[in-house]
Parts: C-alpha cells; structure tokens; sequence
C-alpha cells in the first residue's frame, strides 16, 4: 500500500532530517516507526500526507505518485492522529466534529448522519454526540479523531504520537481501539511513537536514526537486540529488560514457564 523511495527532506536547506529513506508497508499492517527526539518520525507523517514537500525521493500511496497533482486523491486515502488532542476538535460538538470532513466532502445529509453514528459508535462514543469538548477526556478526545478520519473512509490513518500526552487510561482506550481497528477491521495503521511497550503489539518496526533507515523488523526479534535499542537512544521497558536479563542466564534462560511468561507479559503490557 505504501511504496517510499529514497526519501529525502532537508529543513531550511541546511539541516537534513530524513536522508534517503526506503521501505514499503502492505495494505492492513500495523507498522510502528520509532526512534529517539529528532530522528525524524514525525517529519516522516508529515511527508506521508502531503503537509510539507521531499526535496527528492518517491511516495507511492496505492501506486498513486504523491505530487502537488495527486495530493488531494492521496489525502482521501490516509488521515492522520497528532499528539495533541486539544489541537483536532474543531466542532462545537462530538456530532459537529466528525461531520466535519464529511461536510467538506459535500456528502448527502443522509449519510452524514449514518456515517457518524456509525464511527462513534464503533469508537465507543455514540453516547457522547451532544458533547462539547471541554467535557471530554483526552482518551476521548483521541476517538472522535479516530472516528472523523474512519467516516471519511481513510485506508490509513497515521497516529502521530498520539498517546503521549495521555493518562494511562485514555493511553488504554486508544491502544485498545488501533488493535480492534486493526485486527477486526484489517484497517492499515502507522503509529508514530518512542514506546517500545507500544511498539511491541504492532506487527513491524521501523527504527529511524537521525533521518536514516537504522533497522527494520518484527519488534519481537528487534527489541531482542540490546545494543540496537541504546544505539537507537530507546529506552528499553523494565519489563524488556527483565526478560533479556533472564535468557542471557545460563540457569534461568531454561526454564520455559518462566521465560514464556515473562514474554506474555511483555505483550500485554
């Protein structure tokens, strides 16, 4: 679904944040691309959805060439979560905002009213349609972006960060939902995120290194790598870390409850 070629963007022709990036990711996986503060992740998202230009290199978004031609079709196909949820409301209500792309869209009447009480109720927000936003949670607030963007029928949608400035629970709600969305909707999800936990439910990695393709992988086998973690400035999870303790022990390393327990926990975490 998305084909990227020798991708390249420089900021203010002086600083090179993304430096001849390829990779490809097929229609319904759930691909995490990580990296530290500056790696150029979120420059990355940007460039996926047309908000700013590749001085070179390809995007292909279902074989169709992102240009300034092509980036209104491009931008029919994949939405985008950011960080902030507080930045994304834009309706007076719960209802208002996810009607609102599917106004611009000149949709009928009809199937507005359809489409957004579909999508709040498979985000679990039917109930909260009069709703305005100051009296939602963050959590909530990160659904009713989730649901605009799947009204408008997006193929993928790129979450950006968009569980970092949550409490657990709100971090809960949205990690929950992308994994229904993904596995019983086999809907194409990109999450942009520095949490290996999180990562770690996904079905591929991408690492990123101050703009460059550092590794590329299941994170089951990557996050197996030590030195690639601290080479990449990741923080590895205590619970990661307890468990490539224990199958580094001559002793422990064979005792199979234990270490398929720990590894359980690790992707339930």
């Amino acid at each position: 679904m998305i084909n990227v070629k020798n991708l390249k963007f420089t900021y203010d022709t002086t600083k090179e944040l993304i430096k001849d990036l390829s990779f490809k990711i097929p229609k319904g996986s759930w691909v995490s691309i990580l990296g530290h503060n500056g790696s150029g992740k979120s420059t990355l998202a940007k460039l996926l959805v047309g908000l700013i230009k590749a001085e070179s290199g390809d995007i292909y978004i279902d074989n169709i060439l992102l240009n300034e031609s092509s980036v209104d079709e491009v931008r029919k196909k994949v939405g985008i979560v950011f960080q902030n949820p507080d930045n994304q409301f834009v309706g007076v209500t719960v209802r208002h905002d996810i009607a609102f792309g599917l106004e611009n869209m000149q949709l009928p009447h009809e199937e507005i009213v359809k489409r957004v009480e579909t999508y709040a109720k498979l985000v679990g927000m039917q109930d909260y349609l009069k709703k305005e936003p100051f009296q939602l949670s963050g959590g909530q607030k990160q659904r009713v972006a989730i649901a605009g963007a799947l009204a408008m029928h997006k193929d993928l949608i790129i979450f950006d960060e968009s569980t970092s400035m949550l409490d657990p629970e709100g971090v809960l709600e949205v990690t929950n939902l992308i994994k229904k969305l993904n596995e019983d909707r086999n809907q194409t999800i990109i999450t942009i995120t520095h949490d290996l936990d999180f990562a770690l439910l996904s079905d591929y990695v991408i690492i990123l290194k101050d703009g460059e393709l550092l590794a590329e992988g299941k994170p089951q086998e990557l996050f197996l790598n030590k030195e690639l973690l601290q080479q990449s400035k990741l923080t590895i999870p205590l619970g990661l870390q307890i468990y490539l303790d224990v199958i580094k022990d001559d002793d422990l390393k064979n005792n199979k409850k234990l270490v398929d327990a720990l590894w359980t926990y690790n992707l339930k975490t």
